[in-house]
């Protein structure tokens, strides 16, 4: 397949999950590693298949400077996906240590707006492309107040996004998953990556864990 693909996220099971199910479909992928705190954005050494790209998602220079290094690579990106996933420290809120906070925002939401924006221009600039948001989030009753932040204030810039180009000549979606299997809900990105014509733009694509597809206008 010569769709050119880039992922971005932090180390989490869906992202792994992402970039090996796309490299066996034969997609030229790309994967930008998070380098701040933990190890990368939990891919591992997968194979020859998957490029490997450095990402401080804190800086706005590394988020173009990934693209430049794909794109050079790769002559240009079809599709990239940004994912986002909770954090979910064990520690109570008002416990946190400040460096805690400082760091969920650099990864999590400087990260987010420094690469859309670069993937914005980029496919504007092309007149064509393809960006969705991922967000996937494990089964718990309780989500902690740092991961409603964070995964809200996802949601909402991608809410701001889809509007916002509605009428650009490239394709905005979303897909979310609350309590799914990682491999499942990779899977029924996966699929939709392989279509010719994608589709669902300016929408959440809601995983519900079976097989079905569910498009949404929001998923709140």
């Amino acid at each position: 397949m010569n769709k050119s693909i880039l992922i971005t996220g932090r180390a989490a099971p869906i992202t792994a999950e992402l970039t090996m199910r796309a490299a066996a479909k034969g997609f030229t992928l790309a994967t930008a590693a998070d380098e701040s705190g933990d190890s990368g954005n939990g891919v591992g050494e997968l194979d020859e298949r998957v490029r490997y790209v450095g990402w401080n998602p804190a800086l706005p220079i590394s988020a173009r400077r990934v693209l430049q290094e794909v794109c050079n690579a790769f002559e240009r990106i079809d599709e990239a996906l940004v994912v986002c996933t909770p954090l979910a420290p064990g520690t109570p809120f008002h416990e946190l240590p400040p460096v805690v906070l400082q760091d969920a925002v650099d990864r999590a939401v400087s990260g987010a707006l420094y690469m859309s924006k670069e993937l914005i221009g980029y496919f504007a600039r092309r007149e064509a492309g393809v960006l969705s948001f991922v967000v996937h989030l494990p089964e718990r009753e309780l989500r902690t107040p740092l991961d409603a932040a964070v995964v809200g204030g996802f949601e909402r810039l991608a809410d701001g996004l889809f509007e916002l180009y509605a009428n650009e000549p490239l394709v905005l979606r979303g897909f979310r998953s609350a309590g799914s299997d990682p491999r499942e809900f990779a899977e029924h990105i996966v699929a939709h990556l392989e279509e010719e014509s994608p589709r669902g733009s300016g929408k959440w694509l809601r995983h519900s864990g079976r097989s079905n597809l569910f498009a949404f206008g929001s998923s709140h």
